[in-house]
């Protein structure tokens, strides 16, 4: 039987595929390195600390549109 995965499946797994043991998931996370190590590694950040997702889709729609904008105008100058 063939069959295609929607871009959503292939990005996010079903759930029975993340399923781990919370033993697993805190190794992981003491695993990860510090937010310090990736912030020094990147030139913008958008940080999840909005208390509903609402507040947080307005934080995100306003961080991309300054980052559009931001880059737009950094092709325009290139130009010149």
């Amino acid at each position: 039987t063939n069959f295609t995965m929607s871009e959503a499946e292939f990005i996010i797994p079903p759930v029975w595929v993340c399923q781990i043991t919370e033993q697993y998931a805190r190794m992981r996370i003491t695993a990860q390195k510090p937010d310090e190590y990736y912030r020094g590694k990147c030139s913008c950040e958008l940080n999840n600390d909005a208390d509903t997702a609402e507040e947080f889709q307005k934080t995100a729609e306003r961080f991309f549109k300054r980052l559009i904008r931001s880059v737009r105008e950094e092709k325009q100058n290139r130009k010149i």
